[in-house]
């Protein structure tokens, strides 16, 4: 996982968009992960980041199904992890 170095990424400007592209159709909604991991819902993406950045990390997620996380959308959110931040 990267350090927190420079400008810390957001949740609504860096992450939201990321996880809204690329996870909420399972993570959200009637999604079939939504009823254990709803990621449209920031109190449990916070309690659940490091799982979140385990997966990123391990190339885990999205799954084989559905195109890959481009290298800058892995990078956002593993940023957003390191840096602890909203």
């Amino acid at each position: 996982m990267p350090s927190c170095v420079g400008t810390a990424p957001t949740y609504a400007e860096n992450v939201r968009p990321v996880l809204e592209l690329r996870c909420f159709k399972c993570h959200a909604g009637d999604g079939v992960a939504a009823e254990e991991h709803d990621f449209s819902r920031l109190e449990t993406l916070r309690a659940q980041k490091m799982a979140l950045a385990n997966e990123v990390g391990a190339c885990a997620m999205p799954p084989s199904s559905e195109p890959a996380l481009s290298d800058e959308e892995a990078e956002r959110l593993l940023l957003w992890v390191a840096c602890g931040r909203e």
